[in-house]
């Protein structure tokens, strides 16, 4: 449902107020935002409720907070970048919630307005019996300016010469009276009521205020961090309307902070980021080439000195460190850049496209992945995200432990939140690789993901694989997907299984 729609809905069928007050609270509120200017209802019968509504909604839209900034602002002069419309119907949604809440819960008023009620059909009487308790009521709750009790009994029995013994010869004095004086206490009950929504109403609005600047300012943070566009932050801000969750802003601010100030995940990243999609056409004909030279496009592990990156050279300027500078380099284990040659086909034509395509993340989120290795996984999930996003690559997020959940990262309309969430859960359980895989199998087999590469990050402190699986990933490699491992862990005292890491066409280790 898109806005215009939502208001069409709001404005005719909404059991709040009338018709023309719902038509005029919305022009209200579009005026408000739009033309950063306080504008003034015009009540079209709509007194009460706008008597009601009048402060809460300045509270909402003018009012100041405490804090720095843009939550300090107030909303109509916050940069809203096209949300507009969004926040519009964020408000009238509150609306509409908050007035039925408060039609629905009893009032503190309530036992005041029944016993009202009852006195109001006492016959004659009645009334002359208990209205000595009615008057010591009215004079304990109310001031003498707000009802009167002395005035309204002398005009039941003004010109009576034995007092209240001659109520009944006077009969339609005292029932004149009684009606003046009932429609003064149910005026009082009414006032009063009012005047506690309105209190309520604003005690809410203020909350809500608060809750509302800080969502917009999460959500367009979210978006900067990944570098999504305006129309994207509409459609994420979009997806959780008609409600006020939590964003992951402060977990997003945490995983780029830690993305960005570590090397080896920011180079582990690029390595994972740069998957070529090869040509559905299959492989050419195999032309004459022309060599270009060559271009950096990744990370390996090696004993090239040449290639070597600089994190390597850190150990041969610390003494303590130098032997194990020489460890790694005798057993190929230093980190150096992967090194392609680049060729021209000498036939026009013939030479095969390449382009960024899709790929799959598994992302193990066992209990045996708590600490570092959750903090490393999730921050290269966002680094990935992220250039997916910059690329206008698809990604697909597996989550597997005892149980497996999978999100389509790139469509943020609908699985903006599942991805806050995800970053938000702590990890636990155990390790079902087998499922994953097996979902990640069933993946690249639909256009979408056809011949996307698939990464597992993990501990891989797992059982083997079965022999029909294996069978599965050798057939897909055989098609052109690549098989990526991540291993996360001190490889000192890994307790990674060789025989699952050794299905994958790479491994790649993130020490912590």
């Amino acid at each position: 449902m898109n806005a215009q729609q939502y208001f069409y809905q709001f404005i005719n069928f909404s059991p709040i107020a009338c018709r023309n007050v719902r038509e005029t609270l919305v022009h209200y509120l579009d005026a408000a935002l739009a033309g950063k200017h306080r504008p003034s209802f015009e009540h079209d019968g709509g007194g009460v409720f706008f008597e009601q509504w009048q402060d809460a909604l300045d509270a909402i839209l003018f009012s100041r907070n405490t804090g720095t900034g843009n939550a300090a602002a107030p909303l109509v002069e916050m940069p809203l970048h096209g949300l507009e419309m969004l926040v519009l119907e964020e408000i009238i949604a509150f609306v509409e919630k908050t007035g039925a809440e408060l039609d629905a819960v009893q009032t503190p008023f309530a036992e005041e307005s029944a016993l009202l009620e009852e006195c109001a059909v006492f016959a004659n009487h009645d009334l002359y019996t208990y209205w000595p308790e009615i008057k010591t009521y009215i004079e304990s709750e109310y001031a003498r300016y707000e009802i009167d009790a002395d005035f309204y009994e002398k005009q039941l029995w003004k010109n009576s010469s034995s007092s209240i013994h001659r109520v009944k010869a006077k009969k339609n004095k005292f029932k004149t009276a009684a009606q003046l004086f009932f429609e003064r206490w149910r005026n009082l009950i009414y006032k009063k009521t009012i005047y506690w929504k309105k209190e309520k109403t604003k005690e809410k609005a203020a909350d809500f205020a608060v809750l509302l600047k800080q969502k917009i300012i999460d959500y367009q943070e979210s978006a900067h961090i990944f570098g999504l566009s305006d129309s994207d932050t509409q459609k994420i801000f979009n997806a959780s309307k008609g409600h006020l969750h939590k964003t992951a802003i402060d977990v997003l601010r945490q995983a780029d902070a830690f993305y960005k100030n570590d090397f080896a995940l920011q180079e582990l990243a690029e390595t994972l980021g740069r998957g070529e999609k090869l040509s559905a056409m299959g492989k050419p004909p195999a032309p004459c080439r022309k060599m270009l030279g060559t271009e950096l496009c990744g990370l390996e592990y090696g004993g090239r000195i040449d290639r070597m990156t600089g994190s390597e050279s850190v150990f041969m300027i610390d003494a303590d460190m130098e032997n194990l500078f020489y460890q790694k380099f005798a057993e190929k284990e230093l980190l150096c850049y992967e090194v392609k040659t680049m060729y021209k086909d000498a036939v026009p034509g013939s030479a095969q496209s390449s382009g960024r395509g899709p790929f799959v993340l598994c992302i193990d989120t066992s209990g045996s992945m708590k600490g570092t290795p959750e903090i490393a996984a999730k921050s290269l999930v966002y680094a990935l995200l992220s250039k997916a996003l910059k690329n206008n690559r698809k990604c697909y997020l597996i989550m597997f432990a005892m149980d497996i959940d999978g999100i389509e990262l790139t469509d943020f309309e609908h699985n903006f939140e599942a991805l806050c969430a995800f970053l938000q859960n702590s990890f636990y359980g155990g390790t079902d690789l087998y499922t994953a895989i097996h979902k990640a199998l069933h993946l690249l087999e639909t256009e979408s993901y056809k011949k996307a590469d698939v990464a597992v990050v993990s501990d891989f402190i797992m059982p083997c694989l079965d022999e029909t699986t294996i069978a599965k990933i050798r057939r897909q490699k055989e098609t052109g997907t690549r098989f990526f491992s991540v291993l996360i862990g001190n490889s000192a005292q890994s307790g990674a299984n060789p025989a699952v890491t050794g299905l994958f066409d790479k491994e790649l280790r993130y020490r912590c």
